[in-house]
């Protein structure tokens, strides 16, 4: 059965998907600063995923498809992952005093095609990996992160943007379908994996932090999965699309 067909049959047995458009202007989702998404990236490690589309055009900037980030009195604090709008390429960082975790792609997204996209912080080497559709990178830059973490506690959790001080900044032009927080590594780094599907999201299990399905279709409210309302969005100029799986 071809994956449009299956489409066809979920939308008409359990209702639309959906996916959220990002003007690269100011829409963003803000998903608040609970303690449970606080400092991922300590002791444990982390991993960020979910579905996102970067338009055909090539547009100039890196813009951030999620973060828990923000440059405080010019120090930056927390993580983020980013995506070059022209290349494709992606990036992830994660602050620690001495020396921050970083990581750049050599591979790059298709413009106009939907990937999952990860990043993933392993506390044992103390470095950040990234894989696109199930197969990870190779970087131009990955440093390890040195010293004490850079604590992102009180500093939301964002789609679509990162803090910039007393800003707002970073606005991704493109699409993401869902998105989700695990605790640890997601999946084994060096061993290709079956991406999850785009339509539905993913269940959760134990290592499941949050996932934001945004398959609302309407309103500005993005429910959370695992912790909601606590760790709903509040969308702000944010567009909603019937998402078709490729």
């Amino acid at each position: 059965m071809s994956k449009l067909m299956n489409w066809i049959i979920n939308w008409i047995g359990s209702g639309k998907y959906f996916f959220v458009e990002f003007d690269g202007d100011s829409a963003y989702i803000n998903c608040g600063s609970d303690a449970n998404l606080e400092d991922l990236h300590g002791a444990t490690g982390f991993t960020v995923d979910g579905w996102l589309r970067i338009p055909d055009e090539q547009l100039e900037g890196n813009t951030t498809i999620a973060s828990k980030y923000d440059v405080i009195a010019a120090t930056p604090w927390g993580w983020y992952f980013a995506v070059d709008q022209g290349l494709g390429i992606l990036s992830s960082m994660a602050i620690y005093q001495t020396i921050p975790a970083a990581s750049v792609t050599i591979e790059g997204m298709t413009a106009g095609a939907w990937a999952h996209v990860l990043a993933c912080f392993n506390p044992v080497d103390a470095k950040l990996y990234i894989a696109i559709d199930g197969t990870w990178s190779t970087y131009s830059t990955q440093n390890a992160a040195v010293g004490v973490i850079g604590t992102d506690a009180g500093i939301d959790f964002l789609m679509g943007a990162a803090h910039n001080g007393g800003d707002v900044a970073g606005f991704l032009t493109g699409d993401i379908q869902w998105l989700r927080l695990s605790s640890g590594v997601r999946y084994e780094i060096g061993e290709g994996f079956t991406s999850p599907d785009m339509c539905p999201p993913p269940d959760t299990d134990g290592i499941t932090v949050e996932i934001w399905a945004l398959d609302e279709g309407s309103g500005i409210i993005a429910n959370a999965t695992v912790n909601n309302p606590t760790n709903r969005g509040a969308m702000t100029d944010c567009t909603w699309e019937t998402c078709v799986e490729e």
